[in-house]
């Protein structure tokens, strides 16, 4: 076995129980050919921003000052 494959395998050990399942999909994404839909809950509450950015993002995009979204 690979120094490499040695490694993931002693991560993945060390993986606490509840990262389990997003990482097992993630490696059974990479064996699978077919394009799916991926499953972005993992993904909900981890942009840092205001909490009523949501609310204000129109605002933001008709004034034309998109910059300051991308500077962070």
């Amino acid at each position: 076995m690979s120094v490499m494959r040695d490694e993931l395998h002693e991560l993945v050990d060390a993986l606490p129980e509840e990262k389990v399942a997003p990482v097992l999909r993630l490696v059974r994404d990479q064996l699978d050919d077919s394009p799916k839909d991926r499953d972005l809950s993992a993904l909900i509450g981890l942009m840092d921003a205001e909490p009523d950015f949501a609310e204000r993002s129109e605002d933001f995009l008709k004034s034309g000052d998109n910059h300051s979204l991308y500077c962070r």
